[in-house]
């Protein structure tokens, strides 16, 4: 079993810690080494002081009565802070580029991290609803308006149309600077403003994109509602403003003086992503792991307009479907909790929707976690894996993270690596031709499993020999931690479309046709593999539980 990871079960008594950090004991960090010291020498102390007064106490008399002791009283847990409604836009350039602000190093939450535009909702957006309402939790107008209003305040583009339904509204820069101010203050209303602008906020093209709530370890909980808005296209780029329908442009994002932001800026998501891996910027996980999802989508280079909109419409069909739960993206809510540690970071959940919402019925993405080490800065390390691609990074640790490439099924990485020898050992009694890691069906469907399909010639072919092989091959797919790889025999010609890595004379990965039912399945088999794993290993110490290292 690799070491690396253990499960987030409570601790029980003093006892149960020292059997624990006494079986790291070449793993300590200095601050387990700390605790450890505390908790194994208390008793030590109070010993020797102990005995020190009855050395001081020889020979006298004392009339010094104990006080009878007194009943052990148990604070009540204090309730979790109701999170606040809050939403966010992940605005997309007509560049298919998106906008981070860079928030001042004395905020109160997310200081000094690159955040999408947004904050809490506000009296002027609308009735805000109440904790105890099932709208709480639910895109609505409110939490639309909130969105636009806010991401006019922070970055000065307003998300308006004009109200006799023409292109985007255009305000002169001093006075979208003096509304900006005024807005934030509370001296005008946003709605007003728009309207006495001849426009109307465009809240109908906001696409709700995941739901956000904060685990009740952090003391300052948000209910956020994210939404995608794609700038309309049209026209070339320029340095400070983009031509969009003749004669809407889209400004160029500012700070707002710094009172919440230092910077406002838009890039490509690779970019974004690459900086917080390097660590150069901060990100936390529900930013890093948006941008990653939309990221496959807008290919950088691409800069024609027929481009452009292919890359958003295939975005879009995106955002209209449901990952591998059968969830709609619009409809999943999102409270990361840690599965366990792995190699130092934590291992997050993202299928938790909070403990307002429990019972509820709702879900997050049960399909993938994120892996992030939380240091005092804020996250760091910050990756996104599939489930699957978790698996064979457990099974298989000194696996380089640059090997495996999420979109790519584990398997490729594996069988160069492995796997290669042992599926030829159990081959070794079939005349086959090749070799296929093959995704069968026509449907362009990433997610779904693949198959080590054998193409064996006819006359040749003995079918107990065959289902033998094959069944041999599954279970050395399963013994790795491959479990979404099936096998298959056939025979014939071997696959003619060979569009990928050669491997033993022939490699394809063809798109798979899986429903949302057999796909839903998979993933439900799987998730609990997993967590045995995350269960089974051992692990420095249990940071999250323990409040060494918190959550979002």
């Amino acid at each position: 079993m690799p070491p690396g990871l253990r499960s987030v079960s409570t601790f029980t008594g003093t006892t149960t810690k020292l059997e624990h950090f006494s079986g790291l004991a070449f793993r300590r960090t200095e601050h387990t080494q700390r605790q450890l010291g505390h908790l194994a020498f208390t008793t030590l102390r109070n010993r020797e002081l102990s005995s020190r007064g009855t050395e001081l106490n020889i020979g006298k008399r004392t009339n010094t009565t104990m006080p009878p002791p007194q009943p052990r009283v148990h604070k009540a847990k204090p309730p979790s802070p109701e999170p606040r409604p809050s939403s966010s836009i992940l605005l997309i350039s007509p560049e298919n580029k998106i906008l981070l602000l860079h928030r001042v190093k004395t905020s109160s939450s997310f200081a000094s991290a690159h955040v999408f535009p947004g904050g809490n909702l506000s009296s002027q957006d609308g009735p805000i609803p109440a904790p105890s309402s099932p709208e709480r939790h639910v895109d609505s107008p409110v939490y639309r308006l909130g969105a636009i209003r806010e991401c006019f305040e922070e970055s000065g583009i307003l998300l308006a149309r004009h109200r006799d339904g023409g292109g985007m509204l255009e305000v002169p820069d001093a006075e979208r600077e003096r509304a900006r101010r005024a807005i934030h203050s509370g001296e005008l209303k946003f709605s007003d403003w728009v309207k006495q602008m001849g426009g109307v906020a465009d809240t109908d093209a906001l696409l709700p994109f995941t739901r956000w709530v904060t685990p009740t370890t952090i003391p300052r909980r948000f209910t956020t509602q994210m939404y995608v808005y794609f700038w309309p296209l049209s026209g070339a780029g320029q340095d400070a403003k983009i031509p969009i329908g003749g004669d809407a442009m889209i400004p160029t994002p500012t700070s707002d003086g710094g009172l919440e932001h230092t910077a406002a800026v838009f890039q490509s998501c690779a970019t974004w992503l690459e900086q917080a891996r390097r660590n150069e910027i901060i990100m936390f996980p529900p930013q890093f792991y948006l941008i990653w999802l939309l990221c496959k989508f807008f290919e950088e280079g691409k800069g024609g307009v027929m481009e452009l909109r292919a890359q958003r419409e295939k975005a879009k069909e995106f955002l209209r479907g449901s990952g591998a739960n059968g969830v709609p993206w619009a409809d999943k809510v999102m409270s990361p909790v840690p599965f366990g540690m792995f190699e130092g970071r934590a291992v997050l959940n993202l299928d938790h929707p909070g403990p307002e919402l429990k019972g509820s019925g709702r879900r997050g993405d049960n399909g993938h976690v994120v892996h992030v080490r939380f240091a005092k800065e804020g996250p760091r390390d910050v990756e996104t894996y599939s489930m699957d691609v978790l698996c064979l990074l457990l099974h298989f640790p000194h696996i380089s993270y640059s090997h495996v490439s999420d979109y790519d099924p584990p398997i490729l990485a594996a069988y160069d690596t492995h796997l290669r020898s042992k599926v030829h050992e159990a081959l070794a009694c079939i005349p086959w031709q090749t070799i296929d890691i093959a995704r069968i069906g026509f449907a362009d469907n990433h997610n779904s499993p693949p198959a080590v399909l054998v193409t064996v010639k006819e006359e040749d072919a003995d079918e107990n020999l065959v289902q033998a092989a094959v069944d041999q091959i599954w279970r050395i797919m399963v013994e790795n931690g491959l479990l979404d790889v099936h096998a298959e025999a056939k025979t014939g010609a071997p696959v003619s479309n060979h569009s990928n890595v050669a491997v033993d004379g022939a490699m394809v990965l063809q798109p798979a046709r899986v429903d949302v039912e057999k796909e839903e399945a998979y993933r439900t088999n799987q998730t609990p593999y997993c967590q045995k794993w995350l269960g089974d290993f051992s692990v420095e110490e249990r940071n999250a539980e323990m409040g060494l290292a918190p959550p979002i």
